[in-house]
């Protein structure tokens, strides 16, 4: 639908598709799990979070006794909580997923982290496998809004949205009931595809945008260090705070279903956009990271 090209802090492409202008608002999908792990470092920076090593019941207290309980803020950012959770994106089946989605996204009848606090349940140790979870996310935005002690799109307002520049309006998608529902911090954000740019462009600066430390420039490098081995057996990617590592490389990137990307590549200098709306929801990995890799490739060698 969209496609961006960011190289050394200039546009050098820039294709809107099926009816989309610079004003469309793109779903990210889970692409939204990357900004959420940016404002919890900006929490954390100013003492709203007092450690990435507390324990979600810390700011939770109604996750005692779920599958939550022992889980830290960290062990969610690595998607190691160890609760039993089958990511499927098959909507029309009896899947967790399905079942979630349904009742707090279609249904409004609760939100994700109801379902974490009655019916999660435990099956590894915390910390020790990793597994993909918008369930984890989802808890993980909940600890931000109880923490910061206001709505997440107040907060990112006001600490990353007008600070950063952004040029329009975003907004996110509710989980729950009317007056109970909050942003659907696991997949449900929304926004133009110049200001994804923006907020890729200010990661790659160390957190830096308009000329102000607006994200911390250590959290930036923690969460997106590349430095460690894929998330299963050669599996062309690796996991850090909610964002996807590229391994033997320091390009990360923030990825959503039906292939939605900020691919980001500090060595070239290079922030690559691309929105989609593709039949299948996953797959096809390697042809994006081919894909991005010849887009750097091409402006790296032009520049």
């Amino acid at each position: 639908n969209a496609l961006l090209v960011i190289s050394n802090q200039r546009i050098v492409a820039e294709i809107y598709r099926n009816a989309s202008n610079e004003e469309t608002r793109f779903i990210s999908w889970s692409m939204a799990k990357s900004i959420t792990s940016t404002l919890i470092g900006i929490a954390l920076s100013e003492g709203k979070i007092m450690s990435i090593d507390d324990p979600v019941t810390k700011y939770l207290p109604e996750m005692e006794g779920s599958g939550y309980q022992g889980v830290t803020i960290k062990h969610l950012l690595m998607m190691r909580s160890g609760v039993d959770w089958v990511e499927i994106y098959r909507f029309k089946e009896p899947t967790q997923l399905t079942e979630v989605h349904d009742n707090s996204l279609v249904g409004y009848k609760y939100r994700w982290c109801d379902y974490a606090a009655k019916q999660s349940k435990p099956k590894n140790p915390p910390g020790t496998v990793f597994n993909y979870s918008t369930l984890d996310a989802s808890v993980l935005g909940c600890i931000l809004e109880r923490a910061v002690g206001m709505k997440g799109a107040d907060y990112m307002t006001e600490k990353l949205w007008k600070p950063a520049g952004m040029e329009r309006d975003a907004y996110w998608i509710m989980d729950g009931p009317p007056e109970v529902g909050r942003e659907f911090f696991g997949a449900g954000f929304n926004a133009t595809l110049r200001d994804y740019g923006r907020f890729g462009l200010m990661i790659l600066n160390g957190g830096v945008a308009e000329g102000k430390q607006v994200v911390p420039g250590d959290w930036v490098k923690q969460a997106t260090d590349g430095d460690h081995e894929p998330v299963a057996p050669g599996a062309p990617t690796g996991y850090q705070y909610q964002w996807w590592t590229i391994p033997n490389s320091k390009a990360f990137m923030a990825v959503g279903l039906h292939h939605q990307f900020i691919y980001i590549d500090p060595d070239t200098r290079t922030v690559i956009v691309k929105l989609s709306a593709t039949p299948k929801p996953v797959g096809d990995q390697p042809e994006h990271l081919a894909f991005f890799r010849a887009v750097v490739a091409k402006f790296a060698k032009a520049e």
